[in-house]
């Protein structure tokens, strides 16, 4: 067998594999374009027809209505008939018909129904004039005395000034009581003023059809199978007219949707399922009626899917064969690359780098690269090496600065309290003060480990709270409440006790008696210490400080500078970063009604 050793030759058969995979997708995926662009264009055409024409059928069947209404308003024997039947009955007369009023409402019914018409293009035909009367004719005959101005619509037809309103789809109560056909049947209204010889406004025309009449020619094209069609229409208000009965109200987020968009059709998201679907538009100049054709997009598209998937799947087999011919020849050259690249993925800044097996290629390019990242692994170990050791001195360092910090700030306090008590004559109260001061100079001034146990750190604090006792006396009492199991965890040293300091410094402006409290417990596996009095808190514009020095304590990395008065609370929220890291906890309780409460801890494994 030929063998090719020393060359980076072998890459040309991954070039070959390369180049057909790039010609093969170039034509697929073109083709692809050429019939989406094709299947849109044809699908565009195709539904802009259909809305189309199914809004002109709108349009036609509320013609229908019309066209009944018109007939009536200018009729002038009906104009006639009612004027003579107003004439001859007083409103308030009980009495029986009399037998010229009953031939005059039979003759105005008799051209009444001649309006409608054999077709039936009106359900119902009702006439309503301004001197109380009623006539009603086509599904049922009715005469009766109503006050038409007591109508829901009266307000909206009068406003209409002669022209037609169209009402909501709505059922009819007074039909089907009458009649069992008409139960759970909608009814769409169309109403119309007609007006005297000298131009005054008479009564209302309304005529009235089936819903389902209306909307014959969208509910069949529904019905048909395979169709993925689905139509809404929405009045100029954008409220839904149909789909009329049902759970299907999505309509007016079509209506939102062409309001949005700058082009038609547009593509939208259906607002159930997610799915693209693209929607057609058309407005009735006649009605006012939107009416949207959806249409969902994988069915649009159904065909072109099907020979993406035929076209994909002999893609692959070429690709297959491609990839086995090629698999051969660059046989020699991956292997080691894929070697040399998990030896690099095995590269742990946490651990020692370790030389990695030789690739043995056989080829001069891969040799050589195994050197250099043999080299590369001995230089990158000893700059991790050298790192590890810097930040561990950088970190001691800036330990100890800040420990050192809060020496000066103690003893700056004491000394001021001291003082006070000497003007006060308080001598064995500072001979008191003074011996336990003793004892926290050679606590603070220890140099064996700025790390302690929590309980030397408590004996600390509390020798600090009997020398603010033998002060403020009876206006300061405290409280020391620490878990036996917390005494033996190491913590910084000088972290408990400013706290208490920083509550002493606020609580004093707000009248005796303070109170002090120091809780230690235990929470999962981290420990907790809360210090909280009841001075008079910390006001917002303090909050807005400490926040701010925190934040640019995180965005830099660097210990802000700040006086001596006023540091304590962030050089302890420091202390605790550069200690226990992301699991540090520093809590200042917004909660609380009264004074201050602080929480600081970390785990109990460090």
């Amino acid at each position: 067998m030929w063998k090719l050793t020393g060359s980076i030759r072998y890459q040309l058969y991954i070039s070959y594999a390369l180049l057909i995979v790039l010609v093969t997708v170039i034509y697929v995926g073109a083709f692809y374009l050429y019939e989406s662009r094709q299947i849109t264009t044809r699908s565009l055409t195709s539904i802009n027809e259909l809305s189309l024409s199914l809004s002109n059928k709108l349009d036609l069947e509320i013609q229908k209505l019309d066209n009944v209404t018109l007939s009536v308003a200018y009729s002038n024997l009906i104009k006639d008939r009612l004027l003579r039947l107003s004439g001859k009955r007083d409103p308030s007369d009980q009495t029986p018909y009399s037998a010229d009023q009953i031939a005059d409402i039979k003759e105005l019914s008799e051209i009444m129904v001649a309006a409608i018409g054999p077709t039936q293009s009106v359900r119902e035909l009702t006439i309503y004039d301004f001197e109380g009367n009623r006539i009603s004719t086509g599904a049922m005959f009715k005469y009766t005395k109503e006050n038409v101005t007591e109508k829901p619509w009266y307000e909206a037809v009068i406003k209409g000034g002669g022209g037609i309103v169209i009402g909501m789809p709505q059922p009819d109560d007074e039909l089907a009581k009458s009649f069992v056909y008409f139960k759970d049947k909608y009814f769409i209204s169309l109403f119309r003023t007609y007006f005297g010889g000298f131009g005054e406004a008479k009564g209302i025309i309304k005529a009235q059809q089936d819903a389902a009449t209306i909307f014959s020619s969208l509910i069949d094209l529904e019905r048909l199978s395979g169709t993925g069609k689905r139509f809404y229409v929405m009045d100029e208000s954008g409220y839904q007219l149909y789909p009329y009965d049902g759970e299907d109200k999505t309509g007016r987020y079509y209506f939102e949707q062409r309001a949005s968009q700058e082009r038609h059709p547009v593509y939208v998201d259906n607002p159930i399922n997610g799915e693209k679907e693209l929607v057609s538009y058309h407005l009735s100049e006649e009605t006012g009626w939107l009416l949207a054709v959806v249409t969902s997009k994988n069915e649009l598209f159904a065909s072109l899917k099907q020979f993406t998937g035929t076209a994909a799947a002999i893609t692959l087999v070429i690709l297959i064969v491609t990839m086995l011919f090629s698999y051969y020849a660059a046989q020699k050259i991956t292997k080691p690359i894929a070697r040399l690249h998990s030896s690099i993925k095995k590269i742990d800044l946490n651990g020692s780098l370790q030389p990695r097996q030789h690739p043995d290629s056989g080829i001069n390019e891969i040799e050589a690269l195994h050197v250099a990242f043999q080299s590369m692994q001995a230089n990158l170990q000893n700059s991790v090496d050298k790192l590890l050791y810097s930040q561990s001195q950088e970190i001691s360092s800036k330990m100890a600065a800040l420990t050192s910090q809060m020496n000066p700030h103690f003893l700056f306090n004491t000394i001021t309290t001291v003082s006070i008590m000497a003007e006060e004559g308080m001598s064995e109260e500072i001979a008191r003060l003074c011996q336990k001061l003793s004892s926290m100079l050679r606590y603070i001034s220890s140099e064996e480990s700025n790390v302690v146990s929590l309980g030397a750190e408590i004996d600390y604090t509390s020798a600090y709270l009997e020398c603010m006792k033998i002060r403020y006396q009876d206006d300061l009492t405290y409280t020391l409440a620490i878990s036996d199991e917390l005494m033996e965890i190491p913590i910084s040293k000088l972290i408990i006790q400013p706290l208490v300091e920083n509550c002493m410094k606020h609580a004093i402006h707000v009248d005796g008696p303070w109170r002090i409290k120091v809780e230690g417990y235990v929470e999962g596996d981290e420990w907790r210490i809360t210090v909280s009095d009841n001075g008079p808190g910390m006001s917002e514009d303090k909050r807005r400080l400490l926040n701010d020095k925190i934040d640019e304590l995180e965005a830099t990395g660097r210990f802000p500078g700040l006086s001596v008065d006023g540091m304590g609370l962030l050089n302890i929220y420091f202390r605790l970063k550069f200690t226990y890291g992301e699991q540090m906890m520093f809590m200042i309780d917004t909660a609380v009604q009264e004074g201050f409460s602080i929480t600081i801890g970390g785990p109990l494994a460090d």
